[in-house]
């Protein structure tokens, strides 16, 4: 009795990073054995992709540096602070429009983005950005007493998770407590604080 045999199994088009550009079965050439009719699809495959990269960084090249925000650069104390984590931001924008992502800045991408966060809801607070990492430095919700409490003197830019709540006007704090957009996470830190 024959033995019967199964027929291969079709091609599985860009396996190979060289092969990622492959739009259709004449564009691979990697069995190709004649040298001119190779170069011919690896030539098609490599203006594909040059193509393709060159209207990607088209795209990215109408974001300036400018554009990165700053805000939280006005949180750190020191000028040589402010003019590293700069550099960081312009560093990681940079490799973000070349689409050349590089995980080891993940974890200070992370951070800075937390601080241009917290510097941002400060913003629409109305709490000043200079000086927000100095020890002795009490929440406004503090200093301006009960009449903060009907929403009279907070900001109309102020979003709803960000208004001060009952804890936080009658328990003195810092302001860092202020900058969280939990309400209800505020309140357990001033009541966790009060308690020891």
């Amino acid at each position: 009795m024959a033995e019967l045999t199964q027929p291969p199994a079709p091609k599985r088009l860009g396996q190979l990073p060289q092969l990622t550009e492959l739009k259709d079965p004449d564009d691979d050439w990697t069995g190709i054995t004649e040298a001119r009719d190779r170069r011919r699809r690896q030539n098609r495959l490599n203006q594909r992709a040059y193509r393709k990269r060159k209207a990607r960084n088209e795209e990215y090249a109408n974001v300036t540096p400018e554009e990165v925000h700053t805000n939280g650069l006005l949180i750190f104390t020191t000028a040589r602070e402010r003019a590293v984590a700069y550099a960081f931001m312009q560093l990681v924008h940079m490799q973000h429009s070349l689409k050349n992502h590089r995980p080891a800045l993940l974890p200070s991408l992370i951070r800075l983005n937390a601080v241009n966060a917290v510097s941002s809801n400060a913003v629409h607070i109305g709490i000043p950005l200079q000086g927000l990492c100095c020890d002795d430095v009490i929440s406004p919700w503090n200093a301006l007493g009960p009449s903060s409490a009907d929403g009279t003197l907070v900001k109309s830019s102020c979003p709803e998770s960000l208004r001060p709540t009952r804890l936080q006007i009658e328990i003195e704090h810092h302001p860092w407590v202020d900058l969280l957009p939990f309400p209800q996470l505020r309140d357990n830190m001033l009541k966790g604080y009060t308690s020891g």
